[in-house]
């Protein structure tokens, strides 16, 4: 588990169930190519949120691997695809109407798979449904990508040596 995944940065919590519409996250993936069936296709997809100080995290690379695997043809043909994510995961009587940050880091041990996201956002059903874009949505959006950028020129300069 990531221990800081949010570098001591924090932002005024937010009410991510929209007032109790909203149960989920989704992420939209745009497109994928690459897979191979030799390595499974993410390692890691964990899901963090912190409430009140306290981290808690839900690692779906089970189920997002799952999914991957049933979308890959729609998805490699520019179909998106919507992956949900409920709250519920992340353990009962969490209170979502007060979340501080949210990260979502996605990394994969498949060299040769490549995917894109669309976007991040909260529902209240999984459905494929993008809901109208909200504060909660565009601080998610923003924070999610701040994230996969801060991991990925990491995992870049890791691999370069630097």
């Amino acid at each position: 588990m990531d221990t800081d995944p949010f570098n001591g940065t924090f932002s005024l919590p937010i009410d991510l169930t929209d007032g109790g519409r909203n149960n989920s996250f989704s992420v939209v993936f745009s497109s994928a190519g690459g897979k191979s069936e030799l390595v499974d296709s993410f390692n890691d997809v964990l899901l963090t949120v912190l409430i009140d100080g306290t981290l808690h995290q839900y690692d779906y690379d089970d189920e997002a691997n799952a999914w991957f695997d049933e979308n890959y043809a729609a998805l490699s043909g520019g179909t998106p695809a919507t992956f949900s994510m409920p709250f519920s995961s992340l353990g009962g009587g969490l209170d979502m109407t007060q979340v501080d940050a949210v990260c979502l880091h996605v990394c994969s041990e498949n060299y040769d798979l490549e995917y894109s996201l669309d976007s991040f956002y909260t529902d209240g059903s999984g459905s494929d449904a993008v809901p109208e874009p909200g504060v909660a949505a565009t601080f998610l959006t923003g924070g999610a990508m701040l994230c996969l950028l801060r991991r990925r020129l990491f995992r870049v300069s890791e691999n370069q040596g630097i």
